[in-house]
């Protein structure tokens, strides 16, 4: 008889090697899953139940105020010109009805805390744009999600006096009440990228603005008065990638000092693995889930930031 801990050992391994094809290359002839209408790095993107929307970001003529919209199943493709406020380094999320919230980043025309960009609101249905004045500091690259009605904004960075400061804040803003307040904060400053899974936060590693950092961060809604607890990082420094959440799992694109990367977190198992896709590396694009596909959008591949109109999917 099979000792007990091989078998164990062998059903892990067996797991390991499915999850790691759970996630491959979607190649398609549609020309609107491959390339968007204009290229560029450092934007926001969020999807809701039927399309991609795509938000500024730094391109060939500058900061961006447009948006591209994205049907993945005709390939229709729409572009608004200077629609919003020109930002890059910003955050999207869609409210699960018909509003995407722009949150954060950089523009050529707001750069100091004491004048920060407002959140702007885009319609989906009217494609109209509202703006609040909820958030009172102008951050770059925060952590944002939701959950239910809960918008969770952590961390980013923002100018003072001429000056780059780093925030732990978590920042906590009601939908359904226009309610803002200040919640758990992050063990440290930083700027980061912030997923949700039911009532659990993660925060995936970042930028201290002195070294990429290597950690994965979760708070327990359900227990927050815990705090974040540190799980396992993951196997090398990640910034300036793309987190987005799929099936119990965090998957991350690119890096800036490692653009080929592609990590997968099993929230279950709490390991990481490193995928063998056929992505093409960057840094600063942008991830979404749609209809259980991954699309990455965008981005660059070069220190001198040029942008990239790639569009790549996965299932």
């Amino acid at each position: 008889m099979d000792n007990p801990t091989h078998i164990m050992r062998w059903l892990l391994m067996l797991a390991l090697s499915f999850s790691l094809l759970a996630c491959s290359s979607v190649h398609s002839d549609n020309p609107g899953l491959q390339h968007l209408l204009v290229a560029r790095y450092g934007h926001a993107a969020a999807a809701d139940s039927a399309r991609i929307y795509v938000f500024g970001g730094m391109t060939g003529h500058g900061i961006s105020g447009d948006i591209e919209i994205i049907d993945p199943r005709s390939g229709a493709r729409q572009l608004l010109p200077e629609h919003t406020l020109p930002r890059r380094y910003h955050r999207a999320v869609w409210d699960g009805g018909h509003l995407i919230y722009l949150i954060g980043g950089q523009s050529v025309q707001q750069t100091n805390a004491d004048s920060p960009l407002p959140v702007e609101v885009f319609n989906t249905q009217t494609q109209q744009v509202t703006q609040q004045h909820w958030l009172p500091l102008n951050l770059k690259r925060p952590g944002v999600t939701r959950l239910g009605q809960q918008l969770f904004v952590a961390g980013g960075s923002y100018l003072q006096d001429d000056k780059l400061y780093l925030l732990d804040h978590v920042t906590l803003y009601r939908l359904d009440a226009n309610q803002r307040r200040r919640t758990y904060a992050l063990p440290d400053s930083r700027e980061t990228q912030l997923v949700s899974d039911r009532r659990r936060l993660y925060a995936v590693s970042g930028n201290d603005y002195e070294t990429p950092l290597q950690d994965l961060l979760m708070l327990d809604l359900g227990n927050a008065a815990a705090g974040w607890q540190t799980l396992t990082p993951p196997p090398h420094p990640l910034s300036a990638g793309s987190a987005v959440l799929r099936q119990q799992a965090i998957y991350v694109f690119g890096d800036f000092s490692q653009l080929d990367s592609v990590l997968r977190y099993d929230i279950q198992h709490d390991q990481w693995q490193s995928l063998a896709l056929p992505f093409v590396g960057r840094y600063d694009s942008a991830a979404v889930l749609l209809n259980g596909v991954i699309y990455v959008i965008g981005g660059s591949r070069d220190y001198a930031g040029t942008p990239l109109d790639l569009i790549e999917a996965f299932d």
